[in-house]
C-alpha cells in the first residue's frame, strides 16, 4: 500500500512497526526460550509511547515493562533477560545431587524481575530458599552444597507463614 506522509520529526513510516500485525507473536527470552504470546500492547496515554506487553505463557498473562525489551520486530520480541515467574515448576537440586523438590512460588523484590526467594515443595517437605543460596537458575535450580536450612515436614506445618 502506498502512503502519504504527514510528518514533522517522526519516523517515516517504512521504519516503524504495526503493532496490530505484533500481536499473537511470540516472546522470547534472551536465552531464546519461548516465554508466550503477545495478547496486549499498552500505550502511555500522555506521551502515546510504548510501555509494555502483556503476554499469555505457561504461567498466566504476565505485563512485561519496556524496560525488558531487547529488540522489537515484526516477527517477535525479544527480552534482556530471563523472566523469573517461569522459574516456577523446575525440579530444585542441591549441588550434590541431592532432590530438594520443585519451586512452587518465586517471591520477587516487587514488581521487578529480581528474585528474592524460592518456596520449594516436595510431598513431605517444603522449604523457603534465600536468593543467596542459589548457585544457578537453568533447566532446574542448583543449590549450593552447604544448604541445609530447616525444613517443615507435612505433619509439622507451621500456621504463621501462609507460603507453607
Amino acid at each position: 500500500m502506498e502512503y502519504e506522509n504527514v510528518t514533522r520529526k517522526e519516523a517515516e513510516i517504512e521504519k516503524t512497526i504495526n503493532i496490530k500485525r505484533l500481536i499473537g507473536k511470540r516472546v522470547l527470552s534472551d536465552g531464546g526460550a519461548i516465554v508466550g504470546s503477545i495478547s496486549e500492547i499498552r500505550l502511555n496515554p500522555n506521551g502515546f509511547d510504548l510501555e509494555g506487553i502483556v503476554v499469555s505463557s505457561a504461567v498466566g498473562a504476565v505485563y512485561v515493562g519496556k524496560s525488558y525489551f531487547s529488540t522489537i520486530s515484526d516477527h517477535s520480541v525479544i527480552l534482556n533477560t530471563e523472566l523469573s515467574l517461569l522459574v516456577k515448576g523446575r525440579k530444585v537440586l542441591t549441588i550434590d545431587g541431592k532432590t530438594l523438590g520443585s519451586v512452587k512460588k518465586v517471591n520477587r523484590k516487587g514488581t521487578t524481575n529480581e528474585i528474592e526467594s524460592l518456596f520449594v515443595g516436595s510431598f513431605w517437605k517444603k522449604y523457603l530458599i534465600p536468593v543467596s543460596v542459589v548457585k544457578q537458575i537453568a533447566s532446574s535450580v542448583l543449590i549450593k552444597a552447604k544448604y541445609n536450612d530447616a525444613k517443615e515436614y507435612l505433619w509439622k506445618r507451621s500456621k504463621q507463614d501462609p507460603n507453607v
